[in-house]
Parts: structure tokens; sequence; C-alpha cells
């Protein structure tokens, strides 16, 4: 049985493109990964503490 995948619109339009041969490589490739990289390493980075109470009714 094959399972049939669900498409976001921005998806798609991606998949489509790449189906069709109409996306580019990106001349700058070391500069686009490592600025993705500091982009996920700053998305997990744990550098704050937070505090939160609830009462008991909640």
């Amino acid at each position: 049985m094959k399972k049939i995948a669900k498409y976001d619109e921005k998806a798609l339009e991606i998949l489509q493109a790449w189906e069709a041969g109409t996306l580019k490589p990106v001349t700058d490739m070391a500069e686009q990964a490592k600025a993705h990289r500091a982009t996920a390493d700053a998305t997990f980075k744990k550098d704050q503490r937070l505090n939160i109470r609830i009462s008991s009714k909640d």
C-alpha cells in the first residue's frame, strides 16, 4: 500500500519546480550553509531561564 503525501502550497510549489527542472543551485553554497547553521544554532540555544507560576485552580 502506497502512502499519499499531503503538501502545503509552498512545498508543492518547490516540488513542482524540482520536477520541472527549473531550480538553480546557489553560487555561494558555503555562505548559505553557514548562515543556515547559525540560524539553527540560535533557534535551539537555551540562554535564558523562565519561571512560570500557575495557581492550583488553573
